[in-house]
């Protein structure tokens, strides 16, 4: 626990924060009475003493309902504690700025008049602005600290599942490698069958959690060759969507810095455009270096994507058809973005969408080793 944090639970044990603003306001308050008082028995106007005794009577009073704000709060009492050390702080440091201008003024030999007021002023002004930057720190640091533990609430949910849903699959896979050698060919073809799911929900494991170490901030990119991972969304949306026509031109390589969190924008692209046009789609997918980038290219023959809407398509929540609620485009873009990457979306040569996605190359020969079921 840091040192501020420690005498804020030690000073709320004392004593309630609120108690110790309540009691600046008041007593700033009776202070402001008393300048009143005397101005008011020693100028010749009352009017000027009254707008004056107005000011600071009244900021005075909004101090004072700071610290019922603070009796009122949910918030816990060294948190109140905190907010009044930056009200009592901001009050000390505003009186002690203005009263070293009236020293210096009085060290120059002017005549310095009325120097009270001036003083209540900035003290009630720097107590209020102390309270507001209080509450405003407690409020990041509550908010810092929450996104903390939701993301390590997060990572340790995912690795948890990520690790019994493997082991399941482990035991899924040893009875049906099981099935595979038995005399019946109906059973063994089940048992391949089988083998061959389990071998796909690995590989979606490991995708997914190469997609959750992106977003958390904790992946960590390498050379990797996007021609594998294009090859299998296309197979892969080949065997969902038979009818589709499917036309790529890559080259032998095409090396971007990443993680295999990529997979699945082409396999989100692939299905997308399937899903907004049909499934006698035709999809073509083009791939090339440009300087140090690399492009991928993924176009359809559909009805494309209006104009006004290819700002926002990548929104969460925005569909042009009500699809999937906008929730697949969104995974791209939030993916490419934590990945330094980008995608946007114009019309293409089939006249329909164009999506265009842009990634940093890389140096270095490509691995895209795929962690094991338990790496």
């Amino acid at each position: 626990m840091s040192r501020p944090r420690a005498l804020s639970h030690r000073l709320a044990t004392i004593v309630p924060g609120e108690s110790a603003v309540i009691t600046l306001g008041l007593g700033l308050t009776a202070i402001s009475l008393w300048n009143f008082w005397m101005e008011v028995n020693t100028l010749s106007s009352f009017l000027g003493p009254f707008f004056a005794g107005i000011a600071n009577v009244g900021l005075s009073l909004v101090l004072v309902g700071v610290g019922v704000w603070l009796a009122r709060s949910p918030l816990p009492d060294h948190r109140r504690w905190t907010i009044a050390g930056w009200c009592l702080l901001g009050a000390l440091v505003a009186v002690s700025a203005e009263a070293f201008t009236v020293a210096v003024r009085v060290f120059e030999g002017r005549t310095v008049t009325e120097p009270q007021f001036s003083v209540i002023v900035m003290s009630n002004l720097g107590g209020i602005f102390g309270a507001l930057v209080g509450n405003y720190a407690e409020t990041a640091r509550e908010e810092g600290a929450r996104a903390t533990q939701s993301k390590d609430a997060m990572a340790f949910t995912n690795g948890l599942l990520r690790h019994d849903v493997l082991n399941g699959l482990q035991i899924m896979r040893g009875h049906a490698e099981l099935l595979e050698e038995h005399d019946d060919d109906r059973v063994a073809e089940s048992g391949v069958a089988l083998v061959g799911q389990v071998a796909s929900l690995e590989a979606l494991i490991n995708e997914v959690r190469a997609v959750s170490d992106v977003l958390l901030d904790e992946a960590e990119s390498e050379p990797m060759d996007l021609v594998p991972l294009i090859d299998d969304a296309v197979s892969n949306a080949q065997d969902s969507f038979p009818a589709a026509t499917f036309e790529t031109d890559l080259p032998e390589t095409l090396v971007a810095d990443g993680t295999l969190a990529l997979k699945p924008v082409f396999t989100n692209l692939l299905n997308n455009a399937i899903q907004h046009t049909g499934s006698d789609v035709t999809v073509r997918i083009a791939g090339h270096d440009a300087d140090d980038t690399v492009r991928v290219v993924v176009e359809d023959d559909g009805p494309g994507v209006p104009p006004e809407e290819r700002e926002r398509i990548f929104e969460r929540g925005v569909t042009t058809d009500g699809g999937d609620g906008g929730l697949g485009l969104h995974i791209v873009a939030t993916i490419l973005e934590r990945s330094d990457g980008s995608i946007r979306v114009t019309e293409g040569d089939l006249d329909g969408a164009r999506f265009e996605v842009t990634l940093p190359a890389a140096n270095g020969e490509p691995t895209n080793e795929k962690t094991g079921p338990f790496g």
